[in-house]
């Protein structure tokens, strides 16, 4: 006996190209595309694969809605906000901004450059104790091998 297709049908049309840049561009995941044009997630990524044009809408408008958050966090950042400030750094040089977690509060942080004594003030006074594992810091300045 052949086999017999369940479910509905996938075939891929063109015309659906704005929707899916639309959506891709409020930064909504395969899953929630799939849902709003009412294929499953399976069919997305083979319609991903086999239609240039598909997989490039996808693309183009998803880096749209990365770069809202790029320049979301950019201006937190440039606000004053320590973790957007710690989160930048750290994903942009991550030689000069590294972290190691031990057990327990501790946090060891590798900070370099001219701002580095700001904003080691800065977190040192963000930092609330908690009476059960208080935490530690070790710094090291950069600058001139001053610590």
């Amino acid at each position: 006996m052949g086999s017999v297709a369940l479910g509905r049908p996938t075939d891929y049309d063109p015309m659906i190209l704005p929707l899916v840049s639309e959506i891709a561009k409020s930064g909504a995941t395969m899953r929630e595309l799939a849902e709003r044009i009412r294929v499953e997630v399976s069919t997305l990524y083979k319609w991903k694969h086999k239609y240039p044009a598909f997989a490039e809408a996808l693309k183009v408008h998803r880096d749209f809605a990365d770069d809202r958050i790029v320049d979301t966090l950019y201006s937190k950042a440039t606000e004053g906000d320590n973790t957007a400030m710690i989160f930048w750094l750290k994903n942009r040089r991550p030689q000069e901004w590294r972290e190691s977690r031990d057990q327990g509060s501790s946090v060891a942080l590798t900070v370099s450059g001219p701002a580095a004594e700001r904003l080691l003030s800065q977190l040192t006074q963000s930092i609330q104790p908690s009476p059960i594992n208080p935490p530690t810091i070790d710094c090291k300045l950069n600058d001139n091998g001053d610590k």
